[in-house]
């Protein structure tokens, strides 16, 4: 947790940075373009009014296609599947019936507001070309790119370890508890 939460704050600083251009990623630019750039504007008022709307589109993953709301949440719906690893460690809890509640709702509640921040942070300061040419923007804007390539790779290790102890955990309640009867035995 902690090293995502420093990965995360050295995002956050790297957005008060002043304007800088982007290197973008191969097969996001024309290919008769090399080193095709997208501007970080840094804090900008017409930045933010270029990217308030939706503006599906073709992206440079998506073979000209355009991107609808179904992809942007499948990709956003992965990144809040996390807050089901508490409720599935309720077997060590003391208090299950409090603190289940109480830790989901701060769950949600904490990451809500990071990706909100983010977001306006983003809307602010990257332009729509950056926004859409390249999804691991923050590594280019970060002070310290390998340190956001920490951070996805922790949170990753971090979900799958607990969706592995947690569905041993709902495997052994269910059979425990004996919920499918003779079909279990």
């Amino acid at each position: 947790m902690t090293v995502v939460g420093v990965s995360l704050l050295s995002v956050i600083v790297s957005f008060f940075q002043g304007s800088i251009q982007v290197l973008l990623p191969d097969g996001a630019h024309p290919a008769n373009v090399s080193n095709a750039t997208a501007e970080f504007t840094g804090f900008n008022s017409e930045t933010f009014k270029e990217n308030l709307g939706s503006h599906y589109g073709p992206d440079y993953t998506s073979g000209g296609e355009v991107v609808n709301f179904a992809i942007v949440f499948g990709v956003l719906f992965s990144g809040v599947t996390g807050i089901m690893a508490g409720a599935n460690m309720s077997g060590e809890l003391v208090n299950p019936g409090k603190s289940i509640p109480k830790g989901t709702l701060s769950a949600v509640g904490f990451t809500f507001l990071v990706y909100v921040l983010l977001a306006f942070l983003c809307a602010a300061t990257c332009s729509y070309q950056l926004l859409t040419h390249d999804y691991i923007f923050m590594m280019g804007i970060s002070f310290w790119g390998p340190l956001v390539t920490v951070g996805i790779l922790t949170a990753t290790f971090s979900a799958s370890l607990s969706n592995l102890i947690g569905a041993s955990r709902v495997l052994e309640a269910v059979a425990k508890d004996d919920i499918f009867g003779k079909i279990s035995s």
